[in-house]
């Protein structure tokens, strides 16, 4: 069958819709026929409000109606063997699995689905709360996705994994209860939810962590902690981080962070896009990774125990040195690079916007890429003679940015792009 339905750019071929019109309004019938729904084919049709799926509909794609923020009403056939949607739901459920594969704002999830299904709910922007029933024992990866207006989640003692990013960027959920039951928890599940405030890590649950945090760009969480059974993570000492215990690594951090004098180490990230003000690195920290203030705008203290033998903040500088290296590693807005240090490292002052202007000492010889990247107010740099060596993107989005630089310099310019003015000065002494 080949279709092409009325003045409307919906696409159905050989059985398969393909696309639908993204300036349809209203509730939908899928005709019937119709044997699969392509992935993508609904994706982002802000207008639909209903959809009515019918007997012949054997398959649906991933992310087929991803993004339908008004989609209020979803009804499935009650012939078709593949897919249902009982008790009046409003969702669809592949019966065989009992997973709910696509939610709205208006879904009551019912008793015996035992999987929420990967982004089932995705762009539901307008879902407020809901309720998880007992039955429940996993949430996949982005199953909440962008579902910006939800508040209240109830989360059963059956529930066991809650998958990569499954709460993805809810921005409204200030607090979330996980069960004793949770075992798993993926990674950035809570990932850019800005108005989480707190979270307690059940003692069953052992983190995935990746390339995104479980808390990464939650900048209102205020409190964390562990419980005291848990055999991988602890908050000792009421430090408000989870730290793992076999090694001592503090890889969560939020604004109330007091860094115990047992942590030998600091993951990457840890304190990025947090709204944390001050801190102290204690003696016994060994290794700092990458980026662990990156976006933290608020930042403005930042001390080194004077006992510690790799790191320090010399002459009170608000910055981590590493001693041994004379590298800058971390940086904040009230800093004073002291004269001594070489190399500005790779991010050190990422995303640091209370950075408006900054000295750069004569010992400087390289500044690393990202050094100053999205430093968004920063108005000022004077490169000095010294520095031999600028990275690609070292000042990448610094887009106020008026950099002085020696005139016989050689450096590739276009390390220089999204500044706003670079200007050539002349050689001290040179008229």
């Amino acid at each position: 069958m080949e279709q092409n339905e009325q003045e409307l750019n919906i696409v159905i071929e050989d059985g398969v819709l393909k696309q639908f019109d993204k300036a349809y309004e209203g509730e939908y019938v899928v005709p019937f026929g119709v044997t699969s729904i392509q992935h993508h084919a609904f994706i982002e049709c802000e207008k639909l409000t209903g959809i009515s799926i019918p007997a012949s509909v054997e398959s649906i794609g991933e992310l087929a109606f991803s993004g339908c923020s008004r989609l209020m009403k979803i009804t499935v056939d009650k012939d078709n063997p593949v897919y249902d949607s009982r008790e009046n739901c409003c969702a669809i459920i592949e019966t065989v699995s009992d997973t709910l594969v696509v939610g709205c704002y208006n879904t009551k999830v019912p008793e015996g689905i035992k999987r929420i299904g990967e982004n089932a709910f995705d762009g539901a922007c307008f879902l407020e709360d809901i309720i998880i029933p007992d039955s429940v024992r996993v949430i996949d990866e982005w199953a909440f996705f962008k579902c910006y207006d939800l508040k209240y989640i109830y989360l059963p003692d059956s529930l066991e994994i809650i998958g990569d990013a499954a709460f993805y960027e809810c921005e409204s959920l200030e607090e979330i209860h996980l069960p004793e039951s949770l075992k798993r928890l993926g990674n950035g599940a809570f990932c850019l939810c800005v108005g989480l405030k707190r979270i307690h890590i059940p003692a069953s649950v052992r983190l995935v962590m990746g390339a995104d945090r479980l808390l990464a760009g939650c900048e209102s969480v205020q409190h964390i902690s562990v419980d005291a059974d848990n055999r991988y993570y602890d908050s000792r000492e009421n430090c408000n981080a989870i730290i793992e215990s076999a090694n001592n690594r503090l890889i969560e951090g939020c604004e109330n962070t007091l860094i115990p004098n047992t942590v030998v180490s600091i993951a990457n990230k840890a304190f990025s896009s947090s709204d944390i003000m001050a801190v102290i690195i204690p003696e016994s920290v060994r290794h700092i990774g990458k980026n662990i203030f990156d976006s933290c705008e608020v930042l403005a203290h930042i001390v080194v125990s004077r006992s510690n033998p790799v790191y320090d903040s010399r002459e009170d500088c608000n910055a981590i040195i590493h001693s041994a290296s004379n590298t800058l590693i971390c940086g904040c807005k009230n800093t004073v690079i002291p004269n001594g240090v070489s190399v500005i490292d790779e991010c050190a002052f990422f995303g640091c916007r209370g950075l408006t202007t900054i000295n750069i000492p004569n010992s400087v010889h390289t500044i690393k890429e990202y050094a100053f990247a999205h430093c968004k107010n920063l108005t000022k740099i004077e490169i000095p003679d010294s520095v031999t060596s600028i990275n690609a993107n070292a000042f990448h989005g610094c887009d106020k940015l008026v950099i002085s630089i020696p005139s016989d310099s050689k450096y590739d310019i276009g390390h220089f792009s999204g500044v706003k003015k670079v200007v050539k000065r002349k050689a001290k002494g040179k008229k």
